[in-house]
């Protein structure tokens, strides 16, 4: 005899999909990196994100806690990644920011930044970053941005208070998400 049942199963989004803007971000002594923001146009995903992440390719600056930089999505939720704990220099890296590192791995918690994967850090200065960025308050993690719609711009801004430095390689958003909930119909015997 089969016996029917109804349920539902929630579907995640296989990998993680990485969306790309190679441009390069040129940051000056002070004010606004061109360009500003730098964008990225995400399409084709459903459901909603369940995971953020970002890289930085080629990362370089004269003083790194001197730059700035929020990531903002596509319906405007804002949060701040980057926050070096010193001011050291960096030079041609890759950093990945990614709410799932070990908790150890904290941007500048050492003499030098290195390439790695990084915990985003919540940047403690309160005031908002220059326009168009949206005003402040922003969001303490890249997990502000769970629950959201990935179909969208992406914007990145960056700016420097007192550093020269560069993003060569441009940048990369990884989304996960969850297509949420799917109604399944299944007999058993």
């Amino acid at each position: 005899a089969f016996s029917e049942s109804s349920f539902e199963v929630t579907v995640l989004g296989s990998g993680s999909p990485a969306f790309s803007n190679p441009e390069r971000l040129a940051i000056p002594s002070s004010g606004r990196a061109a360009p500003y923001p730098s964008e990225i146009a995400v399409a084709g995903l459903s459901g909603v994100v369940q995971k953020v992440s970002v890289s930085l390719l080629g990362y370089s600056s004269t003083s790194s806690q001197d730059v700035r930089m929020l990531l903002v999505g596509p319906d405007g939720e804002a949060a701040t990644f980057y926050y070096p704990r010193f001011s050291t220099p960096a030079n041609g890296l890759t950093l990945r920011f990614d709410d799932a590192a070990p908790a150890d791995a904290v941007l500048g918690d050492g003499p030098a930044l290195v390439s790695g994967t990084y915990r985003s850090s919540f940047d403690p200065r309160t005031s908002s970053l220059r326009n168009p960025a949206p005003a402040a308050p922003y969001g303490k993690t890249l997990a502000h941005f769970g629950g959201t719609n990935p179909n969208g711009i992406w914007r990145l801004f960056v700016q420097s208070e007192f550093a020269i430095g560069e993003i060569d390689g441009g940048w990369q958003i990884h989304l996960e998400t969850t297509a949420g909930p799917v109604a399944v119909q299944a007999a058993f015997n």
